[in-house]
């Protein structure tokens, strides 16, 4: 359960689901709800480029605008609500309410919606204020929501926010728990009947589920653990939010005098502050050795930024600009803030205070307590709330205690003018919380611990304190979650149902599988905040269910001790992060991946082994390791969609087909259409100015065709697909219209042509219009996007296609890092010559006295002619495809350790045809595959992942057709093969021709993508052999194997680097 990532999922639905630019309304309540999970920088990037409250109205009407709600389902933002619709502002809205709406509410928003504005009402559970991912509060503020009515009882406005409060969050964790209370708390057992009743009237909300009988919602009194919140805390976090003060993330430095305009308010958010995130929990000490650290990080960048010398110093500035201005600002942020901490605890004296408060928690030492509150009150350098706090505590602790000093001391605080309401406030709690109404003696010392005298250095003046207390909370839970839950327990937390016997959480090794929700009535603390965390992340890898499961299958199976080892070794070794990354290993996960691994499936371990022919079985090392080296077919590559609208991939309900409807060959265009135009206006030179530091003219702006008219003159810049639509005639083609391109003036301009720009291209012009014409100055094509940026922008959406690895990255990394061979890529091998023969058994007798290679990808044609069915070629190529695997077979090393990858080319069956090209049929394989331990027949194109290597293999005289193709004629003083690399990566396809020229499959046009950009990029042509890296990919053609001198290229993953090689002729 994480509370901020509940919260921030409802969020982004709330920007992303209403697509377009929009405005967001919001009220008094579900502002700081808002603010304190989101920016609005994150705002502005899924469109929202206005944020108001709904209260106001004096906003201007704005009916080009969508309209975003959200709120609270309270009576002032419903009547607030009605005003608006009966006079709307904007011209669409879409409703969303943080809670349960009721159906009177529902029928006066219908009533009040005359000019049927509305499109959308949703309940979205966000009705709670997120701290942390493990702590949150409800806002009830005395000013607004006052906690008791008369006596120990619920006021009612703050009973019925509690209620929607927590029923929220569980709404939002799709949880229906156990409920216990504390047995002397009559607000607790209040609390926990009115969200029984809410739970049981709205059953179909709260549906139950399995997951529900592993969730408890244990709901505390404040009153039975009153001393947490008198004690000064020594973390950021803490220090923060009660020394200076944090307002729903937001801390006012105003009143600290000279200070700089720039820190005089600061956000805080470990979501959005790295180093906030790494040190919140970090005492006084170490977050002084953290600060210095932090410091000293950025003065030595400082140093290096202030080194430039050079072209490309400058180059690496600017790429680093946005993140050293943003280190900039946060170390400025937290030199202040620890800064001012440092101040406030010198200036208020709090280590001395704090050390008293700590003996007087957590030591029974009468006297000297005594003695030293009272030196204290006599101090006037201590604060008159300090002496208060430390009275209190000792009220507390020594309320029943012979000698009892409580009344002594109110008067001394009176006499050194201590003013009598704080005194009062001594019997306040002893009323509230004394012996007599707690349940337990939560002055016992057993359970605490003391961190010695040398807790906290590294800043001057920060000395010797103790930081001995223990939240009773963090005890209560640690017994709980042991399985300690004897009668005391059962007594002090019982079941709302009083029939019902507590459910057992854990067990006595710290085992557990559920779920544990704690509610404070009266609040909770930083420290108790910070002990739950710690429980988490001691806990967090363990689940009761997945480890019986092992237990139970290691006891069933007889597995001796040494064979469970190794076992559960296997199945550590390939689990990965599953579940979007959640690191607890969940049963049903482990269930597939045990099944995998004792059937030999799952990508990875394979048990099964082929006849090598000659009676010897094939050993599996080759497939055990096949979870590392994964051949995916073209037709097996997931179909995402990308959507403008709602600026996400999608899968489309339809599972494509070869034999499509026209409607999808419209779609193919808008697909790389709207893809490649996503990928521009992330770019950063493409970014609108709002949303960067830089200055404007350095951004430019994208306009549509159908803007165009009427502005003759001006400039524009134009994204679109280069068409023929009247003969002889070049059109730019965009959503919007057309319009037909005259590049006379880059002829008389001799401008650069970098790139092969043919019909149904992408391109990016950059010119103006006259007489109906758009007179192009420039054409280019459309920025790359390196693969980081993309994984980046599109983290959860597996693009690339195959099943996730069962190891780590890190695991993949180092078995990459520890293999130094290569992988082999050859074309045009063509079987049916005997030199071709002969130039293979080289090749393998050079690579039987070493290592073998990783993988031999063989890329056709793998005949010297087209292969004609019928013709009596049947039997021949199917020989031919014997005799190579004869061959291999002759090297037993090679055929057992090495992958092959089998890709056709166009004179391969049955080559001709559009793309993708399906692999060779298993009639003319089977004999080969039976003598290789490891081999795939697979489509034209496919890909290839090796550990963390992105591998695309596409078999297409490119070069040649591009070249027939193209409308322009690129810059000669540029190689024709970068010309050709750089069109394929820029437009991110492999073959961005017109249908005519080359066909493709309209429903699987996805399987020609190259994005995001690989690793490597294979692309086999008849042209002379190359490798060139570009944006991050290694491209090569490794040239005809069979018409050539037998030239091949070996990649090494390694080092990402290839080598090109030749067998000599034979004289």
């Amino acid at each position: 359960m994480d509370a901020l990532k509940a919260t921030q999922y409802y969020i982004n639905r709330i920007v992303t689901d209403t697509s377009g630019m929009k405005v967001l309304l919001l009220d008094r309540e579900t502002t700081p709800i808002i603010s304190l999970v989101s920016t609005q920088s994150y705002l502005l990037s899924k469109e929202t480029y206005l944020v108001d409250r709904i209260e106001n109205s004096n906003r201007d009407v704005m009916r080009h605008l969508k309209c975003v709600c959200f709120l609270r389902p309270s009576e002032s933002s419903i009547q607030a609500l009605l005003d608006e619709l009966r006079s709307p502002k904007y011209g669409d809205y879409y409703i969303y309410f943080s809670n349960i709406l009721k159906k009177s509410m529902i029928e006066m928003l219908a009533e009040n919606d005359e000019s049927e504005v509305v499109r959308e009402i949703q309940e979205f559970y966000a009705d709670y204020y997120v701290v942390t991912p493990f702590l949150f509060h409800i806002g009830l503020s005395p000013s607004v929501y006052p906690l008791f009515a008369e006596g120990h009882s619920w006021n009612p406005g703050a009973l019925s926010r509690a209620v929607q409060g927590l029923s929220a969050l569980l709404l939002s964790m799709k949880r229906r728990p156990n409920i216990r209370y504390e047995r002397n708390s009559a607000m607790a057992l209040k609390l926990g009947q009115e969200i029984e009743y809410l739970i049981s009237h709205e059953s179909n909300l709260f549906s139950t589920k399995s997951t529900d009988k592993k969730t408890h919602l244990l709901i505390l009194d404040r009153k039975n653990d009153p001393v947490t919140p008198l004690l000064t805390q020594w973390t950021y976090h803490a220090m923060l939010n009660d020394v200076i003060g944090i307002n729903n993330g937001r801390i006012d430095l105003s009143y600290v005098p000279d200070i700089r305009p720039e820190v005089k308010e600061i956000m805080i958010s470990q979501d959005q502050d790295t180093f906030f995130k790494q040190s919140q929990y970090l005492n006084f000490g170490d977050l002084g050795l953290s600060i210095k650290e932090f410091v000293d990080t950025y003065q030595s960048k400082t140093k290096s930024h202030h080194q430039i010398e050079s072209i490309s110093d400058m180059k690496r500035f600017v790429e680093a600009y946005p993140e050293f201005r943003k280190l900039s600002g946060n170390v400025t942020k937290h030199v202040t803030l620890v800064g001012e901490l440092s101040r406030i605890v010198s200036t208020n004296h709090l280590l001395e205070v704090s050390e008293l408060e700590q003996s007087l928690a957590c030591n029974e030492q009468h006297n000297n307590d005594l003695k030293g509150l009272k030196a204290m009150i006599a101090n006037s350098k201590f604060l008159p709330e300090h002496k208060v706090r430390c009275v209190i505590l000792y009220a507390l602790r020594y309320e029943r205690v012979q000698g009892n000093a409580t009344s002594e001391l109110k008067q001394l605080l009176i006499s050194n003018g201590v003013d009598t309401d704080h005194v009062a406030m001594v019997d306040v709690v002893l009323r509230y919380a004394g012996v007599g109404e707690r349940q337990s003696d939560i002055f016992q010392n057993e359970n605490l611990f003391s961190r010695g005298r040398n807790m906290f250095k590294g800043l001057q003046g920060v000395e010797n304190v103790y930081t001995q207390h223990n939240p009773a909370v963090a005890e209560m839970l640690e017994d709980l979650l042991r399985g300690r839950q004897g009668l005391h327990w059962q007594e002090r937390l019982p079941n709302l149902d009083p029939k019902a016997r507590p459910p057992l959480i854990g067990n006595e090794n710290g085992m557990f599988n559920q779920d544990i929700i704690v509610f404070v009535v009266g609040g909770a603390t930083m420290e108790e905040e910070l002990a739950v965390a710690k429980l988490n992340a001691k806990y967090e890898s363990q689940n009761a269910d997945a480890l019986l499961y092992l237990s139970d299958i290691i006891k069933q199976n007889g597995i001796s001790e040494k064979e469970a080892a190794a076992w559960l070794d296997l199945l550590a070794d390939t689990w990965t992060k599953r579940e979007e990354g959640k690191p607890l290993v969940e049963l049903e996960p482990l269930k597939a991946l045990a099944e995998a691994v004792a059937a030999g499936s799952d990508n990875g371990v394979v048990a099964t082994s082929r006849d090598m022919g000659d009676g010897e079985e094939t050993s599996t090392s080759a497939k055990s390791r096949s979870d590392i080296f994964t051949v995916i077919d073209a037709f097996d590559i997931p179909a995402w969609w990308y959507d403008p609208g709602k600026k996400m991939f999608v899968q489309p309900f339809e599972k494509g087909d070869i034999m499509s409807s026209a409607e999808s060959k419209a779609a193919l265009f808008r697909q790389r259409y709207d893809l490649l135009k996503q990928r521009v206006m992330r770019n950063e030179n493409f970014m609108p100015v709002s949303f960067s530091n830089q200055e404007k003219d350095r951004f430019y702006k994208l306009s549509t065709v159908d803007s165009l008219q009427g502005r003759e003159g001006e400039h524009f810049l134009l994204f679109g697909m280069l068409a023929q639509l009247e003969e002889g005639k070049l059109f730019l083609e965009d959503k919007a219209g057309s319009i037909e391109l005259d590049f006379s003036l880059m002829s008389s301009k001799h401008a650069e042509v970098n790139g092969l720009f043919t019909e149904s291209c992408f391109v990016l012009v950059d010119g103006f219009v006259e007489d109906g014409m758009f007179k192009v100055e420039e054409i280019g094509l459309p920025p790359p996007e390196k693969k980081a940026s993309t994984r980046a922008a599109f983290p959860s959406v597996n693009l690339f296609g195959g099943q996730p690895s069962l190891r780590t990255e890190t695991q993949l990394r180092a078995i990459e890092v520890s293999n130094e061979n290569g992988i082999i890529f050859l074309s045009d091998v063509w079987l049916d010559k005997q030199e071709t023969m002969d130039a293979l058994n080289t090749l393998f007798e050079g690579f039987s006295h070493s290592t073998p290679p990783i993988a031999f990808v063989f890329i056709g044609d793998f005949s010297s002619k087209p292969f004609v069915a019928g013709s009596g070629e049947t039997t021949q190529y199917r020989d031919n495809m014997s005799a190579l695997g004869q061959l291999i077979g002759g090297y037993p090393e090679i055929a057992r350790n090495s992958h092959f990858v089998f890709v056709p080319g166009n004179n391969d069956p049955w080559g001709q045809g559009a793309l993708p090209k399906p692999p060779i049929a298993n009639f003319f394989t089977k004999r080969l595959s039976n003598r290789i331990a490891s081999v795939t027949f697979t489509t034209n194109p496919c890909r290839i992942k090796y550990c963390t290597h992105e591998i695309v293999v596409f078999r297409e005289d490119m070069l040649k057709r591009m070249r027939r193709n193209s409308v322009l004629p690129p810059t000669e003083s540029t190689e024709i093969v970068k010309h050709l690399v750089r069109t394929v990566i820029d437009q991110g396809h492999l073959c961005p021709l017109p249908q005519r020229i080359r066909p493709i499959y309209w429903a699987y046009d996805h399987a020609m993508r190259l994005y995001p950009i690989p690793d490597v990029l294979i692309l086999a042509d008849r042209f002379d052999s190359y490798s060139i890296n570009y944006e991050g990919c290694h491209c090569i053609n490794p040239g005809s194997f069979s018409s050539g001198d037998y030239s091949f290229f070996m990649y090494y993953p390694v080092s990402r680097t290839s080598q090109y090689s030749k067998i000599p002729k034979k004289q």
